[in-house]
């Protein structure tokens, strides 16, 4: 949480309301890849879901995701380089925060 505060701040600081509103745009659309990844690798036998549905909706965001990104870069480079930049801060945030749960006996 202090990780995405601190973020949203400099984002406010350095990019203008749609700049903002883009890097959210694509910070959704790799969560939204993530989630049926999630059901597809971890939850498909608990819940009984059929690989394709999620399947379907990785491809339909990735489609949505490139094209996206495509005319982003065309027209704005800087708003790709600021969700790259805030997707990495979190990833190495994520990676530095599970074993520390882990170690400290947290359970997801």
């Amino acid at each position: 949480m202090i990780v995405t505060a601190g973020l949203a701040i400099i984002a406010n600081m350095f990019l203008e309301p749609d700049q903002i509103a883009s890097v959210g745009a694509f910070l959704y659309l790799a969560m939204d890849i993530a989630i049926p990844w999630g059901v597809i690798r971890h939850l498909r036998s608990n819940i009984r879901s059929k690989v394709c549905v999620p399947l379907l909706a990785i491809m339909l965001d990735v489609a949505v995701l490139i094209s996206f990104a495509l005319f982003k870069v065309q027209s704005d480079l800087l708003t790709v380089i600021a969700a790259t930049s805030v997707a990495v801060v979190v990833l190495i945030a994520r990676v530095f925060a599970v074993p520390a749960r882990s170690r400290a006996g947290w359970k997801a």
